[in-house]
């Protein structure tokens, strides 16, 4: 214990000693922290780092000069003062009697209740903590703002703190070129997910010949010089030589340069310059197949199963496809037209997006125009450059959704004539104007069904065979506007029917309780 606080009074007098010193290294500390050497001249870096170190030697000298340990006999007075106990009891338990007291029994026995007494004493001493003793030389309690400033000071240089510290008491030509620093890094392309590559940081050393650095296609070269001068960079390939020219903004210059192929940066800096060999990694084109061809589930989905693979991953994924030309088709069926089979058309796969593996998907297509159609089908997958990649093409035969009203059937049927078949626009209209023949006879008194077939019909006509977009994306909801009406029309009917049998079934139980006959006989 008492070694203890021994310690505890030597931090109390060395941190009130040391602290004018310690400001000093905590100056520079953070001025190289904040990277402010690279703003200055190296003659002025050397002055700075040098006086600074006599300043911070004579500081301790006059402030350790004569400095001894703290005693036995401190610590002891230290814990009598914080216990406030009196008479210094920890001290006397150190004492021993003279040598040339009596050494009769009564003395013995007075030394012992001496000794008694002090023990007794002493046992109220305590430690009540470290005290604050550098309020002296910081009255305004600066050193509080100093920690929060250095922890800035140590986010702003982040993973480069090691290094900045240590161009504090190394400066040269080297690092700084007298009124040059330099900042130089890559940037790979977003899509690859690689992190910057830094070729130079403003306190590095700068060497004739760098290692090689092996970086992305497209990836892109940023230098940006402290300082003012003429720097110069250019990019040596093997069929081209190109100099970027720096935008200057101050005392700051930046330049880029594109890396689409593998060569040679040079950065010169006054009569100095450093060279880079930059390897560019071709980015492949992506790859897919499918593992199963494309079929139509019992649910009347189109699925399949591909697998995909790319340096960086798939950004985007597409299902394509065109009206097989050779497909057979009903004698009464129109012939697909040139424009048709021209087409192609697309479906986003945002599933496939990612890294490169196997995968099943299944798309609805029930509502395409094509439903029943055979085409042929293939995956489309772009990775972040653009580079496209394909699967075969594979024959399916497209699902569609059953309708069972007759009159939603023909439009679905009319809907397709004018997708695959445009050119033969009057044989909808034909097919529309027949359906809508005698209303009072085949619609009765709810006309609801004949008016929207009528609109129909007009939609056809007035277009006269100029595009049927809009007549194909609208027909889609009239077809199941009239299913669903023809649905609920069949439920209600079966209601009705189930509540006639219903009444019917207790009717009869009455009756044959009561012995009475219907009409028909039945009891």
């Amino acid at each position: 214990m008492i070694f203890a606080v021994r310690l505890v009074l030597f931090w109390e007098w060395l941190w009130p000693a040391i602290l004018p010193a310690v400001a000093i290294l905590y100056a520079i500390a953070v001025i190289s922290l904040f990277g402010l050497w690279r703003f200055i001249p190296a003659w002025l870096h050397w002055t700075t780092i040098v006086l600074a170190g006599a300043v911070f030697v004579s500081l301790l000298w006059r402030d350790l000069k004569g400095f001894q340990f703290p005693s036995r006999r401190m610590a002891q007075a230290r814990l009598e003062e914080d216990g406030d106990v009196a008479h210094s009891p920890l001290q006397a338990l150190d004492d021993t009697p003279f040598d040339g007291a009596p050494s009769d029994d009564m003395a013995s026995a007075l030394w012992r209740a001496h000794m008694e007494a002090s023990r007794e004493s002493a046992r109220q001493a305590r430690f009540r903590g470290v005290r604050a003793m550098a309020d002296d030389r910081d009255p305004y309690a600066l050193r509080w703002t100093a920690i929060g400033l250095l922890a800035v000071a140590l986010i702003a240089a982040g993973d480069d703190w090691g290094n900045r510290l240590m161009t504090a008491l190394a400066p040269s030509e080297a690092t700084v070129f007298g009124r040059f620093a330099a900042d130089i890094w890559i940037e790979p392309p977003d899509y690859t997910g690689k992190a910057p590559i830094y070729l130079m940081r403003p306190s590095e050393k700068l060497s004739g010949l760098a290692p090689q650095v092996n970086a992305p296609e497209g990836s892109v070269l940023i230098a940006q010089i402290y300082g003012r001068g003429g720097p110069r960079l250019q990019y040596d390939t093997q069929d081209a030589h190109s100099i970027s020219t720096f935008d200057r903004n101050g005392a700051a210059s930046r330049a880029t340069l594109e890396l689409n192929e593998s060569g040679l940066v040079i950065l010169r800096l006054g009569s100095r310059e450093v060279r880079w060999p930059i390897g560019v990694l071709a980015d492949d084109a992506p790859r897919a197949s499918f593992v199963e061809d494309p079929l139509a589930t019992e649910d009347a989905f189109l699925s399949f199963t591909i697998v995909t693979s790319d340096d960086y991953g798939i950004t985007n994924g597409q299902l394509l496809f065109r009206l097989d030309p050779e497909q057979e088709r009903p004698l009464d069926a129109p012939a697909l037209d040139e424009a048709a089979l021209l087409e192609i058309r697309s479906v986003d796969v945002p599933g496939i997006v990612g890294a490169g593996g196997e995968r099943k998907f299944s798309v609805d297509l029930q509502e395409d125009p094509w439903a029943g159609l055979t085409v042929l089908v293939k995956v489309v997958v772009m990775d972040g450059a653009g580079q496209m990649g394909e699967t075969r093409e594979a024959s399916v035969t497209l699902p569609q959704r059953v309708f069972f009203n007759p009159l939603a059937k023909a439009v679905i049927e009319q809907r397709q004539t004018l997708s695959i078949a445009a050119e033969d626009w009057k044989r909808a209209g034909r097919s529309f104007d027949a359906l809508t023949l005698a209303p009072e006879i085949f619609y009765g008194d709810d006309l609801t069904d004949y008016l929207l077939l009528r609109a129909a019909f007009w939609r056809v006509m007035r277009q006269g065979g100029d595009g049927y977009g809009d007549a194909i994306e609208n027909f889609w909801p009239l077809a199941l506007q009239l299913e669903d009406e023809a649905l609920e029309l069949a439920r209600q009917r079966l209601e009705r029917r189930f509540a006639r049998s219903h009444r019917t079934r207790r009717q009869r139980e009455r009756n044959r309780k009561t012995g009475r006959r219907d009409a028909s006989g039945h009891e």
